[in-house]
């Protein structure tokens, strides 16, 4: 059991030990289904550019 500090929440340690983990099932995520980073970038830009040509911003 973790100890609680003064405010009632838990430690910094606590929130950077999930954010580790996060990471490590986000990396064997991206193994798992072949993605890689330039793949991920490319969605995002790709994203933006549909939200953007949507919208009509000239």
């Amino acid at each position: 059991m973790s100890k609680k500090n003064k405010k009632g929440g838990l430690p910094a340690q606590a929130g950077f030990l999930k954010l580790i983990i996060l990471l490590v099932i986000l990396f064997f995520l991206i193994n798992y289904f072949h993605i890689s980073i330039s793949d991920i970038f490319y969605w995002f830009v790709s994203l933006f550019r549909t939200i953007f040509s949507k919208l009509n911003l000239n």
